[in-house]
Parts: C-alpha cells; sequence; structure tokens
C-alpha cells in the first residue's frame, strides 16, 4: 500500500508542495510519521523500524530527495543525539563483570578486526599504514547493533545483561 501510495499520490502531492522548502519538509516528515503510525496497527504488525526504512525508501525515489536530505540532516542529527543520550540512561550501575566482560568483547572484535582487515589490506599489496588506519577506523561495534540488543531485551530473547555489555563494548571501542 505505501509503495502504491508513493508512487502515484506522493508525486503530485510533493510537485504542488514544491515551491516551498519546508512544506515538503513537513510533508515528508508526515509521510514518514504516517508509515510509522500504520506499522505499529495490531493487524499490521510491523515494526516502528521497519515503517521508517520503508517510509525512508519510497522518499529516496523522489527528485527531490537532496532538498529532503539537506533539510533532514539537522533533526536526524538532533534524534541521533537523543538516541545515544536514551542509551546512556540505559547502562546501569558499572560492576566489575559488565565492564571486563566489555573489555573481552572489545578485545576479541579487535582481534578478529585486525586478523580480517589489516591481513586483506596487506595481501592485495596496500601499504602498511594504509592497512593500519583502515583496521583502526573499522574497529568498533556499530548503533545497529545496539538497536537489535534493544529489540531483542525488548522482546525477551536476550537477556539485559548482554545488552549492558555490548553497551560497554560500544563505549570502550568509541574511545
Amino acid at each position: 500500500v505505501a509503495v502504491l501510495y508513493a508512487k502515484f499520490v506522493m508525486p503530485a502531492i510533493l510537485y504542488f508542495a514544491s515551491k516551498s522548502l519546508e512544506l515538503m519538509l513537513v510533508l515528508a516528515l508526515t509521510w514518514c510519521f504516517f508509515i510509522c503510525c500504520i506499522a505499529v496497527l495490531p493487524f499490521i504488525g510491523l515494526g516502528m523500524e521497519l515503517a521508517s526504512l520503508i517510509a525512508g525508501v519510497a522518499l529516496a525515489t523522489f527528485p527531490y530527495s537532496t532538498e529532503f536530505n539537506g533539510k533532514i540532516k539537522n533533526i536526524r542529527d538532533f534524534f541521533i543525539t537523543l538516541f545515544f543520550v536514551s542509551l546512556g540512561m540505559q547502562i546501569p550501575v558499572p560492576t566489575l563483570q559488565a565492564i571486563s566482560m566489555g573489555i573481552l568483547i572489545a578485545g576479541v572484535v579487535l582481534l578478529f578486526r585486525w586478523l580480517g582487515i589489516y591481513s586483506v589490506v596487506r595481501m592485495l599489496r596496500g601499504p602498511a599504514d594504509l592497512a593500519t588506519l583502515a583496521t583502526v577506523n573499522l574497529s568498533q561495534v556499530s548503533e545497529f547493533a545496539l538497536v537489535i540488543c534493544s529489540l531483542g531485551v525488548s522482546y525477551g530473547h536476550i537477556q539485559e545483561d548482554t545488552l549492558t555489555m555490548i553497551i560497554w563494548t560500544f563505549a570502550i571501542l568509541a574511545i
């Protein structure tokens, strides 16, 4: 339904609104929130994350997507900041066990990233400084892992201790 609406109805609306960049921004945000609200209805059963992805993919197909990206950048940065603040508020009081497991997981991540990335760059006859730079820049746990773990805790698939360890690993590798 969203794809058909985005293909046949949204182009006419956005063409009409293209005279005002602010109106296009409001319409784009309205589209995103509308898709998210529809997706969480009980008979649809999609997650808000997947609905946001669908809405973003639909907006990316329009020729106005560069204008959207330019205007939404500040709003996106604001919500990313809120995400990390909420993530930081979920970190429980540090225990020795959680921090030590975070350090252990960070060590394993670093080891395998060095084995995987550094060795591949060197086998392709890349210079050592390039291999080191690429490995250091890619030796982290992504925010996506935090989102997946948060969803796993909310659905009861993993324990909260696992999320705590991943958060500490993320914090250690972010430094």
